[in-house]
């Protein structure tokens, strides 16, 4: 570098930050190109919470995705057999319900507005109640 940033024309910064930009949202876009659609249109399988919401928002084994959303689904998929026919057909139900009110986070987290760890619990775990 010739000179510090703060220092150059501003033609430069201004081509700096052009440059920057568009390899953010070249970046978004990949990302987003490797989403299957499963994560916009969530069918209730149990592999969304590792493939769309640990993939935009990594929070670990302990975070919302892995630590509760997918062990609880996998494991009511696991039992459902336990069921009654109405209750297989309300968990079922439940699953989609659920991912599809995270859709929103994964579209942020696209978006470059991803919410922490913590956000994303909270707002999962209030979309609860809808389901």
């Amino acid at each position: 570098q010739l000179f510090p940033v703060h220092n150059a024309p501003r033609a430069m910064r201004t081509f700096s930050s052009a440059v920057l930009l568009s390899l953010a949202v070249a970046a978004q876009a990949d990302v987003n190109t490797t989403l299957p659609d499963v994560c916009f249109d969530p069918e209730g399988n149990c592999d969304y919470y590792a493939r769309c919401m640990e993939e935009v928002g990594p929070c670990g084994p302990n975070g919302y995705a892995i630590g509760y959303g997918m062990k609880f689904c996998n494991l009511l998929t696991e039992d459902i057999n336990g069921f009654s026919a109405k209750g297989q057909v309300w968990i079922e139900n439940v699953k989609v319900c659920l991912q599809v009110e995270l859709v929103p986070e994964v579209e942020d987290a696209l978006a470059g507005q991803p919410s922490t760890c913590s956000q994303i619990q909270q707002y999962a775990f209030a979309s609860h109640v809808e389901c």
